[in-house]
């Protein structure tokens, strides 16, 4: 009888997204030492904000359910955004640059391949758990290759390098033939 729920947790879930999305930019904050943007960003997100909306929106429709969806989401979002906006100022970054590099760049590939592994599914006739399963994993690999290539810098390449081969050295303990030919340390 809670089925109805379902619509209203996805659209929170998509606020808390955007929010989620800001979390770079609430550790850099915090990195910085600017904790009072970061609290001023939730009290307005997390509370003047929710309580307005939801008493608004209460008021006139008396729905509990949009009302404290709206709320959140609106929250969420303002949270989220001020953040963003916060850390591109103490960055000194042109928000244009930063709008670009931190969300079209790689959303512009996720949407893509998204919108394919879904059109693969209703064509594919693969609808059950299994074939969900092997779209869902070649699109994560698509995905990740595609970053690489084609959103990641110099930089993060080489950080991703470095991670696979910290990576490889750990299994590589655990998996014999997994570890580097170069001779190791003598024991």
């Amino acid at each position: 009888e809670y089925v109805f729920l379902g619509v209203y947790i996805l659209i929170n879930l998509g606020g808390v997204a955007v929010l989620m999305s800001a979390s770079c930019a609430h550790n850099m904050l915090k990195g910085m030492g600017y904790l009072r943007r970061i609290l001023i960003a939730y009290l307005i997100g997390y509370a003047i904000i929710p309580v307005a909306v939801f008493l608004t929106v209460f008021l006139t429709t008396r729905s509990p359910y949009v009302a404290v969806t709206i709320g959140m989401v609106l929250g969420s979002i303002t949270a989220g955004a001020m953040q963003i906006v916060s850390c591109g100022k103490a960055v000194r970054m042109d928000p244009k640059r930063f709008i670009t590099r931190a969300y079209l760049q790689p959303l512009v590939p996720a949407v893509t391949i998204m919108a394919s592994a879904l059109l693969a599914v209703a064509l594919s006739g693969w609808d059950g758990l299994a074939g969900r399963f092997v779209i869902a994993a070649l699109s994560v690999l698509i995905l990740f290759g595609v970053f690489y290539f084609f959103v990641a810098g110099a930089d993060e390449r080489r950080q991703f390098k470095d991670f696979f081969k910290m990576l490889r050295g750990k299994i590589g303990g655990l998996v014999p033939g997994l570890t580097s030919s170069r001779p190791g340390p003598d024991v």
